[in-house]
């Protein structure tokens, strides 16, 4: 009972109720008025009807026990008839000392009749009133009659167990019928969005806890923007699952790749002893590679997390380390890719050197990836106000209009393959934590080209 207490068609139900009732208590006194003004008509034509009569009666004798049925019948004490020219006292009995009220009902405004018809109520039916009113022939003025206000009382008070009950019937069938269409197209759609709202907190994971109907109206435009913010949330819980079971896969793996990429530092460095410069040149190369991915796995190990660590800026030139990527790209794709670097000797960047190498990897892998087997890369860099775009260019097919919409986004697949659809992601935010941004400047089917910015660092000297 106390729960149904609170429930929104609880209330619902009472408001619904004292508004009716208000708006009844609002009708009861203009019907009261209205009513009373009737009934004083009514006593001024019945007075006017035994004036007229009585003008038939040769001399106007009329016995005094005839004269106190009349106005006994008419429930009356006095009538007068005002003509243009005179002022007559047609019936009259005993007449009081002071009068409690005088009316004039002939062009009584709305706010003056229902003020008298308080006013009558308030005396309780005490007292003499004089009523002054339009005369039914053509050849009176006015008519005004001296009465007791019970009479008014007495009927007001019958009429008003009448219409009381009759307001009050009208108001309960109204609310009744407020309250079933509110409930119908307002209350039970809220209790079953509440419904559908409370199965999702239980099981967040099973689509059948989401309903719909095919409502055009606010309620349905509610229940279509819960069913897909649902789905949002769902798809979102999902991508937070992929990544905590990709970030456990990874702290597994990490631990036994730092054993073997030690391994590889081992190997690397005995190569580098041969006597040859061809093997001595791949050996730094391997060399470097190796010692980027141990200090990746270490501080992956470190910080636990998915997120990367701040970066260490530097000032270090960009055109080496830019050959240094796609030298080593060129051990691993095919010779018919053409790459073509024109950057500045001089062109620097004040950035972590490790996180850029990682970007420009990945954004040129990607390409070369898409290109296939010929095409051609061209890396070229712009300094302007402090900044320093990295732009590179490739002669693929381009990407899909629909790819471009989740380009940066994981989880969304790669950039023109298949794949975990994290490379872009790592991308962005190391851009963005090195005070830089990547941005997709043009794909068609002449190519691509991806706009990198770093902060400018000092020249470095030629």
């Amino acid at each position: 009972m106390g729960q149904m207490r609170h429930s929104l068609a609880f209330r619902l139900l009472w408001l619904v109720i004292l508004f009716m009732l208000g708006l009844a208590t609002l009708l009861y006194v203009p019907a009261m008025a209205e009513f009373r003004k009737g009934y004083l008509e009514e006593r001024l034509i019945a007075a006017q009807t035994a004036a007229l009569a009585l003008e038939e009666v040769p001399d106007g004798a009329v016995s005094p026990a005839l004269e106190r049925e009349i106005l006994d019948s008419a429930k009356i004490r006095a009538v007068i008839i005002y003509t243009q020219d005179s002022r007559q006292l047609i019936l009259r009995s005993e007449m009081p000392a002071t009068l409690s009220a005088r009316y004039d009902i002939r062009d009584l405004s709305f706010i003056e009749m229902n003020k008298d018809a308080i006013a009558a109520l308030v005396r309780d039916g005490h007292g003499v009133i004089q009523v002054r009113g339009h005369s039914i022939s053509p050849r009176h003025d006015m008519v005004e009659i001296v009465m007791d206000e019970a009479y008014v009382y007495d009927a007001m008070t019958a009429y008003s167990r009448t219409i009381t009950l009759g307001l009050l019937l009208i108001a309960a069938a109204t609310s009744m019928l407020i309250y079933l269409t509110l409930l119908l197209f307002v209350v039970r759609p809220m209790q079953n969005m509440k419904d559908t709202i409370a199965r999702f907190r239980r099981e967040p994971h099973t689509a059948a806890n989401t309903t719909t109907t095919d409502r055009k109206d606010e309620i349905g435009l509610v229940e279509h923007e819960l069913l897909r913010m649902q789905n949002e949330l769902r798809m979102a819980l999902r991508q937070k699952e992929n990544l905590a079971n990709l970030g456990m896969a990874i702290s597994k793996i990490n631990h036994d790749l730092r054993n073997i990429l030690a391994t590889a530092r081992l190997s690397a460095d005995r190569i580098a002893r041969i006597d040859d410069p061809t093997a001595q040149r791949v050996a730094h190369r391997l060399t470097n590679a190796v010692d980027r991915a141990i200090k990746l796995c270490e501080r992956t190990m470190e910080h636990g997390r998915a997120e990367e660590p701040l970066p260490i800026t530097s000032n270090f030139a960009l055109k080496p380390l830019v050959n240094e990527v796609l030298a080593e790209l060129g051990t691993v794709y095919s010779a018919g890719i053409k790459t073509n670097v024109m950057i500045h000797d001089a062109e620097s960047l004040n950035a972590d050197p490790d996180q850029v190498w990682r970007v420009i990897m990945n954004i040129c892998r990607n390409a070369m990836e898409a290109m296939g087997e010929e095409g051609t890369l061209n890396v070229t860099a712009e300094k302007t106000n402090g900044t320093v775009a990295i732009r590179i260019q490739d002669t693929a097919r381009g990407i899909p209009e629909d790819v471009q919409k989740h380009l940066f986004k994981p989880f969304a697949g790669g950039a023109r393959i298949s794949g975990t659809g994290l490379g872009l992601t790592i991308v962005k935010e190391l851009a963005q934590a090195n005070k830089g941004d990547i941005t997709l400047e043009k794909t068609d089917a002449s190519g691509s080209v991806f706009c990198i910015i770093f902060p400018a660092g000092k020249d470095v000297q030629e």
